[in-house]
């Protein structure tokens, strides 16, 4: 087994050059050729496969007009609230509270963007369901790399930063569609108190025979409806980046599970060779030159710093 040491250092017209950067690239050096830890991956691709959704292929042309045709009634019930500018405190019915009339304009506003959002996520799963397609076939079709053994060392080494970085972003992903299920969890907490408000309002309405308080609660009832509106269309935007995120989960564990796969193969032909060793030199090389030149520029705007600087002079006694 090769032995790196951790103290690299180089010879520059600046003096001795040492760096942290360095001594990772140097520790690209070392050779493993143990492969007691490596193992097949126990799940299959199948078994990956498990936890893609059975939502079916995405949402419908149909859908995507109906959710079009409300985002364009949205659109022009806002346009019309906001025409009416400070009127539409005068407009309202006696006994509406000032900021009932706001709170309507506002859950216009987020009415419309709710709907945007949800066709934009509409575009997102499909690119994501697609994607992830993609990944499955070549997946099942990859059998050997493409280049003969002995592999490079480095192969292995840019295979485990991948696995890595998969299994962050599993991770990632898991805490991201909890927070969903949350989010979704409250809205459905307020559809459920604005249907129960709207029943109430009923009830007042079928036993009111003032109609100046008829027409008060005719309107508190179309705010509620808004609101149930809002609280609906806040459930589809979670539950549409839910979907999106479970279906990045699955394809992120067949990518987890193919690179796996790739690793065991990579680790049995590996072999660390004067091409890897080239390679490495040249990337040391390259990050010294780096380095030497932030250094050479930091110092000269400390130089020209203090030059700009001079210090008091002192008083003749």
């Amino acid at each position: 087994m090769v032995k790196v040491e951790s103290g690299i250092t180089f010879r520059s017209t600046h003096g001795t050059f040492s760096s942290l950067r360095l001594i990772r690239l140097g520790w690209l050096l070392v050779v493993a050729t143990s492969l007691s830890h490596a193992r097949l991956p126990g799940a299959t691709l199948a078994a990956s496969s498990e936890a893609i959704l059975a939502a079916g292929a995405g949402i419908s042309n149909a859908s995507i007009k109906a959710l079009e045709t409300k985002l364009a009634e949205a659109r022009a019930n806002l346009a019309a609230a906001v025409s009416l500018g400070d009127t539409g405190l005068t407009n309202a019915p006696a006994g509406v509270a000032p900021q009932d009339v706001w709170v309507r304009r506002a859950l216009l506003q987020r009415l419309v963007r709710l709907y945007e959002q949800q066709l934009s996520n509409a575009a997102e799963l499909a690119t994501t369901r697609t994607r992830k397609e993609h990944l499955v076939r070549e997946a099942q079709n990859w059998t050997r790399f493409s280049e003969p053994r002995p592999y490079s060392i480095l192969l292995t080494d840019r295979l485990r930063e991948d696995i890595q970085a998969e299994r962050l972003k599993i991770t990632d992903g898991d805490s991201a569609v909890a927070t969903l299920e949350q989010l979704n969890e409250e809205n459905r907490g307020l559809l459920t108190q604005a249907e129960e408000k709207i029943r109430q309002l009923n009830e007042q309405l079928e036993s009111s025979k003032d109609p100046a308080v008829a027409a008060r609660l005719s309107w508190q009832r179309e705010l509620e409806r808004l609101r149930s509106q809002v609280s609906v269309a806040a459930v589809a935007v979670f539950d549409a980046e839910r979907l999106a995120r479970l279906e990045g989960l699955a394809e992120s564990r067949i990518r987890l599970a193919l690179l796996q796969r790739q690793l065991v193969i990579a680790d049995a032909g590996a072999a660390f060779t004067q091409a890897d060793l080239d390679q490495v030199m040249v990337r040391i090389e390259r990050e010294r030159e780096q380095l030497e030149s932030e250094m050479a520029e930091t110092q000269a705007r400390r130089d020209a710093a203090s030059g700009r600087w001079s210090p008091p002079a002192r008083n003749s006694v």
